[in-house]
């Protein structure tokens, strides 16, 4: 009997692990990762700003997101650093964090992981929503996985 109970409790540990942990694919850089980059690329071109047909970094990552995940974060870049959990290693789909040099408080730039090194932000130096390489950008932080 008490073998039974141990191989129940191993058994709900388990799955108990998968569920929080979540969808191993995205772990790979698929799944939900992936639809992630898909939705934010969708915004391409998109001039940065914070009127009606612009979007700011932290829109950017808002509207990326929420639809494919159900998470809808702040529209605030500092108050987006509370969600999901700190990854070891960047995949596709993660939001990435700066800490620029000019800006104020501890967040002052978002951006989503695009893969190989590259990030799709809303860019006040480009001026629209684009991509570029993540070693360009000062004062990277860290990344956090939302799904």
């Amino acid at each position: 009997m008490s073998f039974l109970v141990g191989i129940l409790c191993a058994l709900v540990l388990l799955l108990g692990s998968f569920v929080f942990t979540g969808h191993e694919a995205d772990a790979r850089g698929t799944g939900t990762g992936k639809k992630i980059v898909k939705k934010a690329l969708s915004y391409y071109g998109t001039p940065y700003g914070f009127q009606a047909g612009e979007m700011s970094c932290s829109d950017l990552t808002r509207m990326s997101v929420g639809p494919v995940t159900g998470v809808w974060m702040p529209a605030w870049d500092d108050k987006q650093r509370h969600y999901g959990w700190k990854p070891r290693q960047e995949k596709p789909g993660d939001v990435l964090f700066w800490r620029e040099y000019a800006g104020d408080g501890p967040v002052t730039h978002v951006g989503i992981y695009k893969g190989k090194g590259m990030v799709v932000h809303s860019s006040a130096y480009y001026g629209m929503v684009t991509y570029s390489p993540t070693k360009y950008i000062p004062g990277y932080l860290y990344a956090r996985r939302i799904r």
